[in-house]
């Protein structure tokens, strides 16, 4: 499933390398909507979220102090 609810999935056919085609299936109706050519052979798909803006900044900013606690720690 992508971030939007979309379930995506691969269609295989017969053949050396088997040519693929990414899908699209409604987990309500089991509908499989064909949206196209994929890389040959490729036998799997993953997405990956990106985080906020401000997700990166909080991270960033407790890593620094952290870092700064540290070495004060350490003095």
């Amino acid at each position: 499933f992508d971030e939007n609810g979309v379930l995506y999935g691969l269609n295989s056919a017969p053949g050396s390398p088997p040519p693929t085609f990414l899908a699209t299936i409604d987990p309500a109706t089991g509908t499989v909507t064909s949206v196209g050519g994929s890389v040959l052979a490729l036998d799997a798909i993953a997405f990956q979220p990106v985080p906020e803006p401000t997700t990166v900044a909080l991270f960033l900013g407790s890593a620094v102090v952290l870092v700064v606690t540290g070495a004060r720690r350490r003095k």
